[in-house]
């Protein structure tokens, strides 16, 4: 623990066998002054001093009940004072009731001792006091700290702490009269036997090593009791054995003053010894072994003895008994084995002496296995095993197991169990994992498949039969159907499993436009009513109507009716402009489809023309190079193409007036319009379409889409699109495959483009 310029508080902690190659083998403080209260040093070593603590410039630490002893310093040749505790340049501990080694006076404090603590095994790291510690009941009661951690439980924690380093209580068990007192250390010394009459002391591994309990008549001083094993006691009766592997002699001691008789019960593993019931515990009353038990409780796994004297105790039992022999239990097997297949049985042995066990089975009479477990020097418990194969019906097995003592007869212990061939076990059976969705008929219904064959079964013993609910062939609706298949052999014994079929509609909904009429003119404000059909089994889910232009789109939901089949919306457009109609639809299933031509033999597209009278008009003329393509007979021309137009609404009119010229010398080209159908303006950009002819003649359809590029939103330069068609087709089209919504792209080339508002 190195402190620099701190002064943490270190409670009931063990500081053992640290190394330093420098000062302080356990602790180095540094301009720090830490509080250390009921701590215990033991086995720290450093090269130079302090084998505990160094104390470097200014430091003053509060060491209280606490136990600095076997430290070293000066590479481990210093055990004095100053081996315990190292202070150099100012300051000075304060030490009070502490035991250090070496203790000359230097140090200040009060109910400071210099003697051994004794330890109970500090070699082994055991810095528990023993019951003759000068330790126990030395320290100071003010000292220990509150219970801040509420290291109980019990919700107190302006309490003094309660429990040492084991959690084993402070300052509970008293020597004498008076209030109790705090020991030195780590470890609180438990003083488990109390000044009284029928004074219990239960004992563990924590108290003595050994678990049991003492019960002494009258206790008129209070003290420590241990149950300790030992290795060694005088010599047994002939016809007495302890066990091999179980600790069976044992020494109580205690430092209390007692008198009149004690009750000693000493815990016990059962499997150690031939027979619990005949076990005897003995008493060594300096001269020779009595007998003093009491009772033996099975239950509990005790045996008690009554004594006037504490010395030498012993649990026995009888010499030379035959092993502790556990029967493996009556098997009923399948019935697969009477085509050659096997049973295995374990029987377990316990041989307490470790002597030479033989083992042999038996089947009906005959021996048909003889095995050998080797002796041992303590007790064997081995399983031993045995494989046999059975025809139909019951068998007696038998399983003796003998030893022959070095100074005794043959001893055996038999015992018996039955295996009986059965066809009790049902067959097994492996649903097919669910496979993918299976399609819908026409009708949104879907049948169900046949699984019986893709099962996976198997039975020990015959045929089998699978059956399946529901069965093939039944019609369900859409989703998820569990199908379990059963397996039944001849006995009657079944197993099913259970798999999941899901039926889908993958078939999105046919549909279909119906009302405007492609190309349909409104005017702004107008209610303007459209109009599909649609054919879907399953059930439409959800429709809606988008109306796309130049301004963006507008999506508007349709309303569905089943019974007519149709999709139907009514809308009245705010702006004016050319807008490309689509109908989208979605079923139950979640299939979508979309329509955006009218129905009808020429599939026009779907689209309406919003004008607005009261918008403006345009003019224009120039010319624009036109490019590879636009022209539909000879798609290599190009070359320049000049075009002139205006288009208006006059006062009170629907239709627009004016008129549009467009020459593409290089491919003889001169078109004039004869009519106008609607004129579309909208912010930069304007639209309109008309009839007219070419080179004179014929009866040709126009669309002519032009931006004002001065115009806010028309981008700085005017554009220029014309498409021209007839009844064969496309003739001109400088935005060749572009939508009639698309703007424009090609910039004219000369002249100008103006909407005037």
């Amino acid at each position: 623990l190195y402190n620099i310029s701190a002064s943490p508080s270190v409670i009931s902690c063990v500081f053992d066998s640290n190394h330093s190659d420098g000062y302080g083998g356990a602790i180095v403080n540094f301009k720090a002054s830490p509080t250390l209260t009921n701590c215990t040093f033991g086995g720290n070593t450093t090269r130079y001093r302090g084998g505990a603590i160094e104390n470097h410039t200014d430091c003053y630490p509060v060491l209280t009940n606490c136990i600095l002893w076997g430290n070293r310093d000066q590479a481990g040749t210093g055990t004095d004072e100053v081996a315990q505790i190292f202070t150099i340049y100012g300051g000075a501990p304060v030490v009070n009731y502490c035991t250090v080694q070496g203790l000359t006076g230097a140090l200040s404090g009060t109910g400071n001792l210099g003697t051994d603590p004794r330890f109970e095994n500090p070699s082994l790291g055991d810095y528990r006091l023993s019951a003759d510690s000068p330790c126990i009941d030395a320290g100071s009661n003010a000292a220990v700290p509150s219970d801040l951690a509420d290291l109980d439980g019990d919700g107190n924690t302006g309490e003094q702490l309660p429990l040492d380093i084991l959690e084993k209580p402070r300052m509970v068990f008293v020597i004498g009269s008076g209030p109790p007192i705090v020991d030195m250390g780590a470890f609180e010394a438990q003083r488990n036997t109390l000044a009284g009459t029928s004074i219990a002391v239960q004992l563990d591994s924590q108290t003595g090593g050994t678990a049991g309990s003492i019960t002494f008549a009258n206790v008129t001083s209070s003290g420590y009791t241990t149950l300790t094993s030992l290795t060694s006691a005088p010599s047994l009766p002939a016809n007495l054995q302890v066990s091999a592997g179980f600790p069976s002699y044992y020494d109580v001691a205690t430092t209390a003053t007692l008198s009149g008789p004690v009750e000693v019960c000493i815990s016990y593993a059962d499997r150690y010894f031939f027979d619990e019931t005949s076990l005897k515990l003995l008493h060594f009353d300096g001269t020779a072994w009595q007998d003093v038990t009491t009772s033996v409780n099975t239950a509990q796994k005790t045996i008690c003895g009554s004594v006037s004297s504490l010395s030498p105790f012993a649990v026995v039992e009888p010499a030379n008994h035959a092993p502790a022999l556990t029967c493996p239990d009556p098997v009923s097997t399948e019935c697969d084995f009477l085509a050659g297949g096997q049973v295995t049985l374990v029987a377990h042995v316990d041989d307490a002496e470790g002597n030479e066990v033989s083992v042999t089975w038996n089947v009906d009479g005959v021996d048909e296995r003889q095995e050998v477990i080797p002796a041992a020097a303590g007790p064997t418990s081995t399983d031993v095993t045995f494989v046999h194969s059975y025809p139909i019906g019951e068998h007696v097995v038998t399983v003796s197991a003998s030893v022959t003592p070095a100074d005794g007869s043959p001893v055996v212990a038999s015992c018996t169990t039955t295996v009986e061939p059965v066809d009790g076990s049902p067959p097994t059976v492996t649903c097919p994992a669910p496979a993918a969705p299976i399609l819908a008929d026409a009708s949104c219904r879907a049948v169900v498949p046949d699984l019986t064959g893709e099962a996976i079964v198997a039975d020990a013993c015959g045929s089998l039969t699978i059956t399946q609910t529901p069965a093939a062939g039944t019609l369900v609706a859409l989703g998820s159907t569990e199908v379990t298949l059963t397996a039944t052999d001849t006995a009657g014994n079944n197993s099913s499993c259970t798999t999941t079929v899901t039926f889908a509609d993958a078939t999105p909904p046919t549909i279909s436009i119906t009302d405007s009429a492609s190309g349909a003119l409104y005017k702004v404000g107008d209610i303007v009513h459209f109009a599909g059909g649609y054919s879907e089994s399953c059930g439409l889910a959800s429709a809606s109507w988008a109306f796309a232009s130049n301004l963006g789109t507008i999506t508007v939901p349709a309303t569905i009716d089943a019974t007519a089949g149709t999709i139907t919306a009514d809308y009245a457009f705010v702006n004016p402009g050319v807008y490309a109609v689509t109908l989208a639809a979605t079923d139950a299933s979640g299939n979508t489809a979309t329509a955006d031509t009218v129905s009808g033999p020429d599939s026009l597209p779907a689209m309406v023309v919003i004008y607005d009278p009261t918008a403006g008009f345009v003019t224009g003329g120039g010319w624009i190079n036109s490019p590879a393509g636009a022209y539909a007979a000879n798609a290599g021309l190009t070359g320049k193409a000049s075009f002139g137009f205006v288009s208006r609404y006059k006062p009170g009119a629907n239709v627009p007036d004016g008129n549009t010229e467009f020459q593409f010398k290089a491919g003889n080209l001169n078109f004039k319009s004869t009519a106008y159908e609607w004129l579309v303006v909208s912010g930069a950009r304007a639209q309109f379409k008309g009839s007219g002819t070419i080179n004179g003649e014929g009866d040709y359809r126009f669309i002519l889409t032009a931006i004002d590029g001065q115009v806010s939103g028309g981008g700085g330069s005017d554009k220029f699109r014309i498409r021209i068609w007839g009844d064969s087709g496309i003739v001109y089209d400088n935005q060749m495959n572009a939508p009639d919504t698309a703007d424009p792209s090609t910039a004219i080339g000369g002249g100008s483009i103006v909407i005037h508002k």
